[in-house]
């Protein structure tokens, strides 16, 4: 059987190697240093005339950066292993069938986990916080699953076709919004706090990792919107009557690129400050206000 597209065969043979070597990288980088510590608002103070509480934060747990960073490293890398030595084959099917239930598999977990290191680089601390994070971009992924099936079995002028296709797509949109929104707030809030000189010294040291912080979680939220465009891009040709193979390759080949881009930026970004990386990470540590 003939293979997929030479483009996307080369593609993903780049990106196995790229995300392979990012692996070994990060597993080179691996150390307890890199311990983020998480913390949840707990009540530190309570008085018992006026029943009020005093709110503070308490440690509930840590998180690896670089075990996250290894773990979709190696799910990305598999993926593509996978999207290459089945070019002929299942991969290829997928192409024809206009769908590829695999890619959104892997985004589930690799994306969700994307979301954690992003999140932690931008200062989120709360562990409760990461959780929704990781469970609200799960779920985008699957939204891009059932656009996908839909779009496959029904057809642009049946009314449960147009639902079955655009009330995901819209519930997608609605949860990037969501994420990110939480992330960039925290983010912002963290580098506020960084530039008040009177603020304590573990969180004016935010200060040393701000220009990797801030060239990591931007350009990931335009790469991040891309892949909401690219899947407009799907339903716009699906919506014309003109969505074929071809066309599928296409976005194919979109979300190919943006996947490689993003991760090997972050990963790239970590790793090219690692000691900036490790002061930040193991000692950001919120305030109460910083939690709600």
């Amino acid at each position: 059987m003939k293979m997929a597209s030479p483009p996307l065969f080369t593609l993903n043979c780049v990106a196995a190697v790229l995300h392979f070597v990012l692996f070994v990288a990060c597993l080179g980088a691996l150390s307890e240093n890199f311990e983020a510590p998480l913390y949840d608002i707990a009540t530190v103070h309570y008085k018992e005339r006026s029943g009020l509480a005093e709110l503070g934060v308490e440690q509930s747990g840590t998180l690896n950066f670089f075990a996250c960073l290894i773990l979709f490293f190696l799910l990305t890398c598999a993926a593509h292993i996978f999207y290459a030595a089945t070019s002929g084959t299942t991969y290829k099917s997928f192409i024809r069938q206009t769908w590829n239930p695999v890619r959104w598999l892997e985004y589930s977990f690799t994306a969700s986990l994307m979301m954690m290191v992003l999140a932690i680089t931008a200062g989120v601390r709360s562990l409760s916080v990461l959780v929704l994070l990781a469970v609200a971009t799960f779920c985008q992924m699957g939204c891009g699953f059932m656009i996908e099936s839909a779009m496959r079995v029904h057809k642009p002028q049946e009314m449960t076709g147009r639902l079955a296709v655009l009330v995901p797509l819209l519930l997608g949109w609605v949860l990037w919004i969501a994420t990110w929104s939480i992330l960039l707030v925290a983010f912002e809030q963290n580098m506020e706090d960084a530039d008040d000189l009177n603020a304590p010294k573990d969180v004016r040291s935010v200060r040393n990792w701000r220009p990797i912080a801030e060239a990591t979680v931007y350009s990931e939220v335009v790469l991040f919107a891309a892949f909401g465009l690219v899947s407009m891009y799907d339903v716009a040709t699906w919506f014309q009557g003109r969505r074929t193979e071809e066309t599928f390759q296409n976005a194919e080949l979109g979300y190919l690129v943006l996947s490689c881009v993003s991760k090997v930026l972050l990963g790239g970004l970590a790793l090219g400050n690692t000691q900036g990386a490790e002061y930040y990470i193991t000692n950001t540590r919120p305030t109460a206000q910083h939690l709600t």
